[in-house]
């Protein structure tokens, strides 16, 4: 099992719009992607400086499922939704 895990910052000034619309975005995958097996999408609740604002927790079958998933459709989608709203972006991949 391959874990891939992604967190980011988003700009202020639509910081709100953005997680709602990317939420549901992310939740659409489930069902959708060959080899994704959980995925998880978690929101900052505690405002802190060193805190990210929203998380993405995905479990794929292998590497080959997590390639298939970056290079589908409809998660291309989301890389263009986010890409110009975000500050920041940090991701985290490993073999369980």
């Amino acid at each position: 099992m391959v874990k891939h895990i992604v967190m980011w910052t988003y700009r202020e000034e639509d910081r709100d719009e953005t997680i709602n619309t990317l939420k549901g975005m992310f939740e659409a995958l489930q069902g959708k992607v060959d080899g994704l097996l959980r995925l998880e999408i978690g929101v900052n609740t505690v405002p802190d400086a060193a805190a990210c604002d929203m998380v993405l927790y995905t479990e794929f079958e292998d590497w080959s499922a997590l390639e298939f998933y970056q290079n589908h459709p409809d998660h291309q989608r989301i890389k263009e939704y986010t890409a110009p709203r975000r500050q920041s972006r940090h991701q985290v991949d490993y073999e369980c």
